[in-house]
């Protein structure tokens, strides 16, 4: 079975490229709508970004690990050679902010259940999170197999 890095346990996380992180820099937050999201087909969308909420890993508790499509992108995207990790203080977002649990709840419940969804992983933020937001950025490089703080 998969396990979650240590790296990434216990925290509420927003994984993205590094191309991502540095438009996320310039904007001064996390967007709901990214250019990246505004100019891709609709139907691809995630249960989360159809509903315009943020992705983001709910490793605080240990269901996670039930998910085993969830190891496409952890430790890293499956298609990046780099993966940028941001910690988010969940204090900032709590208001916006639908736990792993809360997610796979709505999800059962709703009309749209064929949307990709991460389950007991993915938890979601429904407003723009801002810089101040971020506690920590780490990378993920692939070919190290290994996380760094993000420089």
């Amino acid at each position: 079975m998969f396990q979650i890095p240590n790296e990434l346990k216990g925290k509420i996380l927003h994984a993205t490229t590094t191309q991502n992180w540095h438009t996320i820099k310039e904007a001064g937050f996390i967007s709901t709508t990214p250019p990246s999201l505004l100019n891709s087909n609709p139907i691809s969308h995630s249960f989360i970004t159809s509903m315009n909420g943020i992705c983001l890993f709910d490793f605080r508790t240990p269901n996670a690990k039930k998910c085993d499509t969830l190891f496409s992108h952890v430790p890293g995207i499956s298609s990046q050679n780099e993966t940028v990790w941001l910690e988010i203080e969940f204090e900032s977002i709590k208001s916006d902010f639908w736990s792993a649990e809360q997610v796979v709840d709505e999800w059962r419940n709703s009309s749209n259940p064929h949307k990709r969804c991460y389950l007991h992983a993915e938890g979601a933020c429904f407003s723009d999170i801002p810089i101040s937001a971020i506690k920590a950025v780490m990378i993920y490089e692939r070919t190290q197999d290994k996380f760094n703080p993000f420089k």
